[in-house]
């Protein structure tokens, strides 16, 4: 409606440029929270429960909120749940569980930079050969750590789940024994194997309809869902095509 109206007093165009010349700069970041709440819409009705797994700051968490859902924010960062109870300590329907997820409960080390930066990583290859690979050193912290299955068992099932855990997404989902009705996870161009284990294992969960958004676009890359291998063949295709090895971006799956 406000696209066509745009049209008729002739300005349309002009702000779709604008926009694309911005993309990339402060504008396009001071813009960010409204795409992100405009796209995360269709998943979240008000009222809803959502995973913000691997909250960090509170971004995606803050999103939600606006949305009207409940959310519990997973981190296990010492530093990101501070900032995290200070954002929303006085939210009721913010829950905030300090714990890291993987596919089963227990105590691992979390890889850490040394600056005091938000970044980590439980994964190995993600913290050796990954887009930071250059920040990381050995410091790392002892976390503990639960699932999926034991985070829906404690709070219900989320409409929507988030999760954004540079590079450690297969593990995570290696936790989860049944469908949700949305689930995202980060991707990477440089890992698109770790893509793929984590298509074949929502597949096996009872998962059908994909679709991807690249960066922070909050846009579709396809107007319509499609199937795993549809997809892969799409990020195949893109890491072929010589695009940047850190292209990345996050891969929604939603059941029937």
């Amino acid at each position: 409606m406000i696209k066509k109206w745009l049209g008729k007093l002739g300005i349309y165009r002009l702000l779709r440029k604008t926009y694309r010349f911005a993309r990339g700069t402060p504008i396009q970041r001071f813009l960010l929270p409204y795409r992100t709440r405009r796209f995360y819409r269709q998943f979240v009705p008000p009222g809803s429960l959502c995973f913000d797994v691997g909250a960090n700051m509170g971004i995606r968490t803050k999103a939600l909120r606006e949305l009207g859902a409940t959310v519990v924010a997973i981190e296990p960062q010492d530093t990101c749940c501070e900032i995290l109870r200070q954002r929303f300590g006085k939210d009721p329907n913010v829950i905030i569980e300090r714990v890291a997820l993987g596919s089963q409960p227990g105590i691992q080390e979390l890889s850490v930079v040394p600056d005091q930066s938000p970044l980590a990583t439980l994964g190995n290859e993600w913290r050796l050969h990954g887009p930071f690979a250059n920040r990381f050193s050995q410091k790392t912290k002892t976390v503990s750590v639960t699932t999926l299955d034991a985070l829906i068992a404690r709070h219900g099932i989320p409409a929507f789940t988030k999760i954004d855990v540079e590079g450690y997404e297969f593990e995570v989902l290696s936790g989860l024994h049944h469908p949700l009705p949305c689930v995202s996870f980060e991707y990477y161009n440089q890992f698109i194997s770790k893509a793929e284990q984590c298509l074949s294992l929502l597949n096996a969960l009872g998962f059908s309809r994909y679709n991807y958004s690249s960066g922070n676009s909050m846009r579709w890359h396809s107007r319509r869902w499609m199937l795993s291998n549809e997809l892969i063949t799409y990020l195949q295709n893109l890491k072929s095509s010589g695009h940047n090895v850190h292209e990345w971006g996050d891969i929604y799956a939603m059941t029937p």
